[in-house]
């Protein structure tokens, strides 16, 4: 987290990607700790990420991410995420 602040602030223009699943490589519940690295780390500047996105949980992280972010105006993709969800 402190890389990427760090990066951030000497490069404003610079985008930090990485790959979430060498965060938790050989630890045990690593979609939980892939998902929490995610949100943590796009609060502190992560542009993107390698992921698996046919994770139901991982979208719905993405999605809620995005609306805390302030990057999904009105929270309409995460509203439109969930209400697709619940119909289901």
């Amino acid at each position: 987290m402190e890389t990427i602040t760090a990066l951030k602030q000497a490069f404003p223009r610079a985008h930090v990607i990485c790959g979430l699943s060498n965060v938790s490589f050989g630890l045990p519940q690593r979609k939980l700790l892939n998902r929490t690295f995610l949100s943590l780390a796009a609060a502190r500047g992560l542009d993107s990420a390698i992921l698996d996105p046919t994770e139901p949980q991982m979208r719905r992280t993405l999605a809620a991410v995005a609306a805390l972010l302030g990057e999904d105006e009105f929270c309409l993709g995460y509203l439109t995420m969930i209400r697709e969800q619940e119909e289901k």
